[in-house]
């Protein structure tokens, strides 16, 4: 019978740790908590009641706004045409 040394022995030893170990670090890994991201919540926001008059100068600053980009368009499709 032969005499072991001392790095013949502790192979398998070692063998079996990192097998110990990877296992552990396979098993380990994974996603923790829910699978899913949570749906925000919606934010709710409390708005103020416009009143009539407030209404009324911003439709008509939108319909002005409107007639100025109207009119560039057409100044514009002349000058092109020129």
């Amino acid at each position: 019978m032969t005499k072991r040394t001392r790095t013949q022995w502790q192979w398998p030893f070692i063998k079996v740790s990192l097998l110990c170990l990877a296992i552990g670090m396979v098993v380990g890994c994974g996603q923790k908590g829910p699978l899913y991201l949570p749906e925000p919540e919606p934010e709710t926001t409390q708005t103020k009641p416009v009143d009539s008059e407030q209404a009324t100068h911003e439709r008509a600053r939108l319909e002005q706004s409107l007639l100025n980009h109207q009119q560039l368009q057409l100044v514009q499709e002349e000058h092109a045409k020129r």
